[in-house]
């Protein structure tokens, strides 16, 4: 589809695998309950490790 994603429709299991596959496949879907979040109050800054800033040192003009 679109998003990617495949679907396939399968026949119901049959040990003779005339009618259908013949091993059993795994359909076990599990559901796991919404954590709680705590919302932070005030807004919070992290600088992620990155390039460290040059120098700002001055230095002289070179002149000739």
């Amino acid at each position: 589809g679109v998003l990617g994603i495949k679907v396939k429709i399968m026949l119901p299991w049959d040990t003779s695998g005339k009618t259908g596959p013949k091993k059993s496949l795994t359909d076990h879907v599990s559901v796991v309950e919404i954590k709680d979040e705590i919302l932070p109050t005030t807004p919070i800054s992290e600088q992620k490790g990155g390039k460290p800033d040059p120098p700002t040192g001055t230095q002289p003009v070179p002149t000739a």
